[in-house]
């Protein structure tokens, strides 16, 4: 029988082996992006740049862009909920 701790323990686990990409990685990833159709490469862009979270780039509108500050509001986020 499992522990009922056992699936957030590798959960646990699991993010703390996380690390953030190298400089010299983010670059090459930039590079690769090139190739690839304007919106995955704005996507991944805010992403790996920007921190932003999946959710809050699915649900991201051009009115949530500040081009006076340059800065972007996040003011809604998507989710996504399995098995309803």
């Amino acid at each position: 029988m499992e522990r009922p701790t056992a699936k957030k323990e590798e959960k646990r686990a699991i993010r703390e082996t996380k690390r953030a990409y190298t400089p010299e990685e983010t670059r090459e990833l930039i590079l690769a992006l090139f190739e690839l159709p304007d919106i995955w490469k704005l996507y991944f862009i805010g992403l790996v740049l920007g921190g932003f979270r999946r959710g809050e780039l699915l649900a991201a509108e051009w009115s949530d862009v500040d081009f006076t500050r340059m800065g972007i509001h996040m003011r809604v986020l998507f989710l996504c909920l399995r098995g309803l």
